[in-house]
């Protein structure tokens, strides 16, 4: 993670606030700005799109707040980095009470105003980011072509091509099965999951990924499913992944 710069997004809908953040963010040698977003529409399509490492964000912007982006990227499995939430003195408390809520996702709070003692500051963010990341790989273990998955007090060891499917229940739960007939109920998120897994195993919805080495088939009539396996399990795709998944199967 040091050996180049942290790709950061920052969310903001007070344009001053936006350019000076993103500007003082540059100055570091650790860090860049791969892009902004004022909405929490823009920002979750910059976030798909970019893929940052890291995110500052505010509480209030256009359309919600930084609250509504998070869970709109839970909902849709997408890999939320470390996030830096934004926030004046009188919504202190109410961070505080977010921070607690989404433990997993922010990482540090920076107060408003934000360019006092901003060196010590911005020192803070880049640490807290950090160990974010290093907190994140933590989670998920991927050795070569095998996977270890973590599961109360044991550990399971998967190899890639032993994985079939991912899938997520009603629930949340996450369910990876494989072709010797698990299906193992793991604590991480699909986004956690598949960071640490080779690019064959590919999300088609926003409730499961398939191994494409076992896809025998693509239905094109409505809804489009994949068909996976020797037993045929139909999996749905959602209209936003059909792309990739058609150009991923060389349609």
């Amino acid at each position: 993670m040091n050996s180049k710069p942290l790709k950061v997004l920052v969310v903001e809908d007070e344009p001053l606030v936006m350019q000076t953040l993103c500007d003082k963010l540059e100055e570091h040698p650790q860090m860049t700005v791969c892009g902004n977003a004022h909405s929490v529409d823009t920002a979750f399509k910059e976030i798909i799109k970019k893929q940052p490492d890291a995110i500052f964000l505010d509480i209030n912007i256009v359309g919600g707040d930084g609250f509504k982006l998070l869970e709109e990227l839970r909902e849709a499995n997408q890999k939320i980095p470390p996030v830096v939430l934004n926030t004046g003195f009188e919504k202190f408390e109410y961070a505080q009470l977010a921070f607690n809520e989404y433990k997993e996702e922010i990482v540090h709070i920076l107060k408003k105003p934000f360019f006092d003692d901003w060196e010590n500051k911005r020192e803070a963010c880049l640490e807290a980011i950090l160990n974010g990341h290093t907190k994140e790989a933590d989670r998920v273990e991927a050795v070569e072509d095998s996977i270890s998955l973590r599961i109360r007090d044991e550990t399971h060891i998967i190899r890639v091509d032993q994985l079939l499917y991912i899938e997520v229940y009603g629930d949340g739960s996450i369910i990876v099965v494989t072709t010797d007939g698990r299906n193992l109920i793991v604590g991480q998120t699909m986004a956690s999951l598949l960071q640490a897994l080779p690019k064959k195993i590919l999300q088609v919805s926003r409730h499961n990924s398939v191994n494409l080495d076992y896809v025998v088939k693509l239905k094109h009539s409505p809804p489009p499913k994949v068909i996976v396996g020797k037993q045929e399990k139909a999996i749905k795709i959602g209209q936003t992944f059909l792309p990739k998944v058609k150009l991923a199967l060389g349609f």
